[in-house]
This record gives structure tokens, C-alpha cells and sequence, in this order.
């Protein structure tokens, strides 16, 4: 990115899954923020926003964990706070 004149955002978008319990993924989360951080490399991880809500209101289908609009709509704002002190 550096060569190209771009910058680098990462979005760590987390498995849509078990948010109400215990969310699965959680050490993978926290190796990738870990590297993120030691790279200098800017990252939001949206796990923190759908912590604690209810994984089948964001799946597309209840065999279809992919986001749907409701996971979204919750994404693209705290992507967008998180890009804004990042821009020129």
C-alpha cells in the first residue's frame, strides 16, 4: 500500500455466531488485532459491536450465516467512527 500511495484499513468481521453466549472465535480475534497493532496497521474488529446481541437477527437465512441488511446497518457505522480519525 505504502509503494502504491495508498493507505491500509483493516475490518475484522467476526462469524456470525453465538454473539449471546460465548463467541467461538475470540482468540482468532485477538492474534489478528495483535499482529494488526505490531504491523502499525489501523484495524476496527466489529465483534465488539455485536457482542452480546442475538446472532440469527444478522444471518441472511437460518442456513445462511452471511450478513444480512440488519448486520449491515449495525456494521457500517462503527466502521465509518472508526475510519474517521484515520482520514486526511
Amino acid at each position: 500500500c505504502s509503494a502504491a500511495g495508498t493507505r491500509l484499513f483493516i475490518v475484522i468481521f467476526p462469524e456470525l455466531v453465538s454473539f449471546e453466549t460465548s463467541y467461538p472465535h475470540v482468540a482468532v480475534h485477538e492474534i489478528i488485532a495483535a499482529f494488526l497493532r505490531e504491523q502499525g496497521i489501523p484495524f476496527h474488529d466489529l465483534r465488539q459491536d455485536f457482542a452480546g446481541l442475538r446472532s440469527e437477527e444478522f444471518w441472511v437465512h437460518p442456513t445462511d450465516h452471511h450478513a444480512n441488511e440488519v448486520a449491515h446497518a449495525l456494521a457500517a457505522p462503527a466502521i465509518a467512527a472508526a475510519l474517521e480519525p484515520e482520514l486526511p
